[in-house]
């Protein structure tokens, strides 16, 4: 009994357990940051992705974070392509008080941006990067003209263990 007992409490342990996933990008000229995290309750899906957060690690403390977009409020979506890289889009919402109006991105002014995006080549099905491990992505800047400006970024899995 006492072992059936501790059985079933370690299987709800590891069951309550998952995967926080993610990625840290930078520019190559270290002027922008792109991180993007996915979902730990597997009731919305750990492939998700939950939040991106766009910032300058050049600004001061307090001004780095220009924009955050999640998929709760409507302005972050995932999607995956032909299993070669995955690309996060960021909807550029002037409504949002997460999206900092007054703001260069790569030297474009926020208000002329209709979309932030990060193509990170990799896939869950065919990549085995552990924590920390490097992978190539890119960050598009979609402007609302249409004009599109791109950086190259090298991205580090963001992968950690997660207890509820």
């Amino acid at each position: 009994m006492k072992i059936s007992i501790v059985t079933i409490l370690v299987t709800l342990a590891f069951a309550s357990v998952s995967w926080a996933d993610g990625f840290n990008c930078r520019s190559t000229d270290g002027n922008l940051s792109v991180k993007v995290f996915d979902y730990v309750h597997s009731s919305y899906g750990t492939r998700n992705p939950a939040v991106m957060v766009v910032s300058n690690p050049n600004l001061p403390r307090g001004y780095r974070t220009l924009a955050v977009f999640s998929s709760a409020d409507g302005t972050l979506q995932a999607i995956s392509h032909r299993g070669e890289y995955r690309t996060y889009v960021g909807r550029v919402d002037f409504n949002s008080n997460s999206i900092h109006k007054h703001v260069f991105v790569l030297n474009d002014p926020m208000t002329n941006l209709a979309a932030v995006q990060l193509h990170v080549y990799f896939n869950y099905n065919k990549s085995r990067i552990a924590n920390g491990g490097e992978v190539m992505g890119v960050v598009e800047l979609v402007s609302r003209n249409g004009r599109h400006i791109y950086s190259e970024t090298s991205c580090k899995r963001y992968l950690k263990r997660a207890a509820f």
